[in-house]
């Protein structure tokens, strides 16, 4: 799980690098300046993204364990 969630913050962090050196590109930021503000935007979305999607990981994987259980207990009633 954890190379799944590396691999898609990875691909949402090199999005964002380019998106904001694009952007400094365009409003006429120094190079060097505009490929700081890009690394540090991507660093930033990394770890963003990989927080975001554990915690996701974790709240679809305890939706998935309390749906099974509640299936367990109801088979046991019957």
């Amino acid at each position: 799980m954890k190379q799944y969630i590396s691999s898609i913050a990875g691909i949402f962090s090199i999005a964002a690098l380019f998106l904001v050196a694009i952007m400094g590109v365009i409003n006429g930021v120094e190079p060097i300046t505009c490929s700081y503000r890009a690394i540090c935007g991507a660093v930033f979305v990394y770890c963003m993204m990989t927080i975001a999607l554990r915690i996701v990981a974790r709240i679809v994987l305890t939706a998935m364990v309390d749906s099974k259980i509640s299936e367990d207990e109801n088979a046991e009633e019957q």
